[in-house]
């Protein structure tokens, strides 16, 4: 409809009119929300979303690019063969531009890259604003450290100098 902020209202209000803990199955609300963190507001996740969901009521998230990620990641999984647990590979991406579409990559990375060998996966992201699209994805995520190994190179991507510092 418009922005989160106002489709998570729509939500919220829709979930409360749906509301019926006698429906099995829940009614499903599919939520256009562009921001994950607005979206989390809607999780009763250990009693922190801010919004309950109402027995009977269901909210999933839509968000094509994100959803878009996920698909591709499915189609085309970073470790191509299952790696063994005794394994010494390291999945790398590479992204060149932090845009939405690179971040959506990045967190379904996150969310999907856990291998045998407990190696976490390595990001290296290439962006002429490489210190500030860092400060802003550690600030929204503060724990990503713990599940990828992040590198950021400053460049200008049409750079030809650029291929050769991502090497």
């Amino acid at each position: 409809v418009g922005d989160d902020a106002t489709n998570l209202q729509l939500t919220a209000a829709t979930g409360q009119l749906c509301r019926d803990p006698r429906r099995v199955p829940p009614t499903v609300i599919d939520v256009h929300c562009v921001d994950t963190r607005m979206f989390e507001l809607l999780e009763p996740v250990s009693g922190l979303g801010l919004v309950r969901e109402p027995a009977g009521v269901e909210y999933r998230r839509f968000d094509p690019v994100f959803d878009g990620a996920r698909a591709l990641l499915d189609a085309h999984p970073l470790d191509r063969e299952p790696i063994a647990a005794c394994s010494p590979l390291v999945v790398q991406l590479v992204l060149f531009g932090f845009t939405r579409e690179s971040e959506c990559l990045l967190l379904q990375t996150a969310r999907m890259g856990h291998y045998a060998n407990g190696i976490r996966p390595k990001v290296r992201i290439v962006a002429p604003d490489a210190a500030a699209s860092e400060r802003r994805l550690r600030f929204r995520f503060p724990a990503i450290d713990n599940i990828l190994d992040l590198e950021f190179v400053a460049s200008e991507l049409e750079d030809p100098r650029t291929l050769a510092r991502v090497d």
